[in-house]
């Protein structure tokens, strides 16, 4: 079986008004020779060990020795849902978007962040101070996977311009916690536009290869990949696909719907949704979420702790039959503009000429001007594939007798997500709605 695929990519651009001294770039493939001596070298960089999955002491040695706050656990799974709530808000199609891309770089801004501008972004990401880096490289640490069962690879790189004076104790911090190689180049090159690109197409397995725009204003970027493949449990039956219609938001549209029933399954239905989950290889799922009809999937959204509610390892409120699923193949691909969501969740200070940076650089001005992530998610009986690029860009310048059976047909808009489970936190890596499989 195929196995499946999501890949994500996010970008922090950071630029500032200082002179620049223009120096080109090496080649892609030269990446660890152009590194400035006082920055980790890319060769610095190690990634995690990821055991076997069957030898069960070496997985539960990585979970004890990188303890994580659940207050960090469960704010990132707040975070989550609120800042999906305020995409959908604007958002009028399908729409697919990865907290967990957005999550490290703005942590890693956090680390550096000062005044209103680490306030705001302490009560954006639910944490309570700045010093949250050593439960972000413990978090690393226990998300990081490559073996069998599948991959969640989480990369991230510094890229600061030629002699532009960035804090020693800020790479250091971006180097050990958070995993970052950085490189020494010059944004008023073109070719600085083709490395970055190049370091995330080796990131993303060659899945992504987004078009980077770099300027002479520009300071510092931070890069973020994240690679993800698992296969279902139990896959699909391509002879049980069949072209059915599909409820979309302006008409029926045509859809592939692949099928399947399952025993002995947990599922809820109650008057506002019907949802149940698909377990994957590498101890994550994906749950989807059909409302009744005339029920708004924003208006769910914006409930308080729904999404911490919804996939909560819990049977209370649940119910345990038989789930007759049918459930379209799609292709969702949308591209967000992200300033003005986070702006109107009360982060505004980080794009002000005045944000406290300082952690970063004592240069001003340094602060954030755009922010934007573009995601592709395509579902078929043989799994998932997805792709996100996202850029911060700154300017400084069981045996029953009567089974409960739950029809769960997705046949008018759905909303999905993907997660995976730390100590008793359902962290979601990607959420989207499906409006219209055949756009």
């Amino acid at each position: 079986m195929k196995k499946t695929v999501r890949i994500l990519c996010v970008l922090l651009l950071l630029t500032g008004c200082s002179s620049l001294q223009k120096t080109a770039p090496s080649k892609a493939e030269k990446l660890q020779e152009q590194a400035n001596p006082k920055i980790a070298a890319p060769a610095d960089i190690r990634y995690p060990k990821s055991p076997s999955i069957e030898d069960h002491d070496a997985q539960i040695a990585i979970v004890d020795d990188n303890p994580v706050d659940g207050t960090l656990l469960s704010g990132y799974a707040d975070f989550s849902q609120e800042s999906f709530s305020a995409i959908l808000k604007t958002a009028s199609d399908n729409v697919s978007y990865s907290p967990l891309s957005l999550y490290y770089p703005l942590m890693m801004t956090l680390q550096a962040s000062e005044g209103q501008t680490a306030e705001q972004l302490q009560t954006l990401l639910h944490v309570d101070g700045r010093d949250s880096a050593k439960n972000m490289g413990n978090l690393y640490r226990r998300l990081y996977t490559d073996n069998e069962s599948g991959q969640l690879k989480i990369a991230n790189s510094l890229w600061i311009q030629n002699s532009y004076p960035v804090n020693k104790d800020f790479i250091e911090t971006a180097n050990k916690q958070f995993y970052a190689a950085a490189y020494d180049v010059d944004f008023s090159q073109a070719k600085t536009a083709d490395l970055m690109a190049a370091w995330i197409r080796e990131h993303t397995n060659g899945n992504l290869s987004p078009s980077i725009r770099t300027n002479e204003s520009m300071r510092m970027a931070i890069l973020n990949a994240v690679y993800y493949k698992a296969r279902f449990d139990t896959e699909f039956d391509k002879k049980d696909t069949k072209k059915d219609i599909f409820y979309a938001q302006d008409g029926k549209v045509d859809a592939d719907f692949m099928h399947k029933e399952m025993g002995s399954h947990f599922f809820i239905d109650n008057k506002d949704y019907a949802a149940t989950s698909l377990t994957l290889s590498n101890s994550s799922s994906l749950t989807l979420v059909l409302p009744k009809e005339g029920k708004d999937i924003r208006r769910m959204m914006e409930q308080k702790g729904f999404l911490q509610e919804l996939l909560k390892d819990d049977t209370e409120g649940a119910d345990f039959g038989i789930v007759k699923l049918s459930l379209p193949k799609f292709k969702v691909h949308s591209k967000l503009q992200l300033a003005d969501t986070l702006k109107a969740m009360g982060v505004t200070s980080l794009f002000d000429t005045a944000a406290e940076l300082n952690g970063i650089t004592n240069e001003k001005p340094f602060f954030v001007s755009d922010i934007q992530q573009e995601t592709s998610i395509a579902l078929n009986e043989e799994g998932i594939e997805a792709s996100a690029y996202t850029m911060i860009g700154a300017t400084g310048a069981a045996n029953m007798e009567h089974p409960k059976v739950l029809d769960l047909n997705l046949n008018r808009p759905f909303l999905y997500v993907i997660s995976t489970r730390m100590d008793g936190v359902e962290l979601p890596l990607f959420i989207g709605v499906c409006s219209n499989p055949a756009s």
